[in-house]
């Protein structure tokens, strides 16, 4: 029943959560791929593995499905897909928890999703998020250790989780989990833009209202303002972590 899935309470673990890292949007091809080809699938996390070794929670926003031999796009293409290898690097510099809640996850479809969580397990990543949904009925959507909760959802067309079927689900969730902390992510905003919108403000503060403590956003591709609302932090977007959006400072 819904009750039992979100009432993550009785769950424990064997180690305490004492740090988190928390990063923006990362892709794994296109200029990214082929500088991955010409040295190696450890490239892209070599001169920042130091930073994201010995944290407990190192989370951030996987931008495209991970599948056996996937399709050579154009390198204008705004449709990603990752070779499996690439996750090697991922695993190896400490990455353990990825949202999948985006609007590139499904650039293979469903298959491709499905593909996607499984290449994740094997490598040892969790990962959380329904691309096309802002409720629940199985543990994908969640993940949880000691006192930390992270939710992720999609905001971002075209496939959209309804902003009220994303506030109930919080309410449900904190009302279940009280002592918990709980961490948003959020697919959402306008791309390139420095600022939030009103709109991202509004559905934020409702979200907090609901029982969220923290709020982190992808997608405008580059770091946005932070806001302090009823105590509670909202990063309303990090940026770009791995891209190859080389066009302007910011998205660097």
């Amino acid at each position: 029943s819904e009750g039992n899935f979100f009432d993550l309470s009785r769950q424990t673990f064997s180690k305490e959560v004492k740090t988190i890292l928390l990063v923006g949007d990362i892709m794994l091809d296109r200029g990214v791929e082929d500088l991955i080809k010409q040295n190696s699938i450890y490239y892209p996390f070599q001169k920042i593995s130091h930073f994201l070794r010995g944290i407990d929670i190192v989370f951030g926003n996987l931008e495209g499905p991970i599948i056996n031999n996937p399709p050579e796009f154009p390198a204008n293409s705004l449709k990603f897909a990752f070779n499996p290898e690439t996750i090697k690097g991922a695993s190896w510099c400490n990455f353990n928890l990825f949202s999948l809640a985006n609007n590139h996850t499904l650039d293979m479809g469903k298959e491709g999703l499905e593909e996607t969580k499984e290449w994740l397990k094997k490598y040892g990543i969790n990962f959380i998020g329904d691309p096309l949904s802002g409720s629940s009925d199985n543990l994908d959507s969640s993940f949880l250790r000691d006192n930390i909760i992270f939710f992720a959802f999609n905001h971002i067309f075209p496939f959209i989780a309804k902003e009220e079927e994303t506030i109930e689900t919080i309410k449900i969730v904190k009302s279940l989990n009280p002592d918990k902390f709980l961490i948003i992510s959020l697919h959402w905003g306008e791309e390139y833009k420095l600022i939030n919108s009103s709109a991202q403000q509004r559905v934020a503060h409702k979200i907090i209202e609901a029982g969220a403590d923290l709020i982190i956003g992808h997608h405008p591709h580059v770091v946005q303002n932070i806001e302090k609302y009823q105590g509670k932090l909202i990063f309303y977007s990090l940026g770009n972590f791995i891209f190859d959006q080389y066009f302007s400072p910011d998205t660097q």
